[in-house]
């Protein structure tokens, strides 16, 4: 396999253990941040918390949040090991 195929495929599963991971955090991380939500709806009038919890756009926003940072963080993770070390 290429060098090529392999930080593909690197990124690949990056993005896939951010996505595994962001929907339950961002789940979670959307729940606490409920009193956020609630400042949010009183202080710009945008409905972002319903009778039966937070809307689903901020469900979206959060996770969407989430997998961004995880996915980035972890695609550094993985091309800082691929990168020479400077010898102390």
């Amino acid at each position: 396999m290429s060098l090529h195929v392999k930080s593909i495929a690197k990124m690949l599963f990056a993005i896939l253990i951010a996505a595994v991971i962001a929907l339950p955090l961002g789940f979670v991380l959307t729940i606490v941040l409920m009193p956020v939500s609630l400042w949010f709806e009183a202080t710009f009038g945008i409905e972002s918390v319903g009778h039966s919890g937070p809307a689903g756009w901020c469900f979206m926003v959060t996770v969407l949040t989430v997998f961004v940072a995880l996915a980035a963080w972890l695609m550094s993770i993985s091309t800082a090991s691929r990168r020479p070390r400077a010898n102390s």
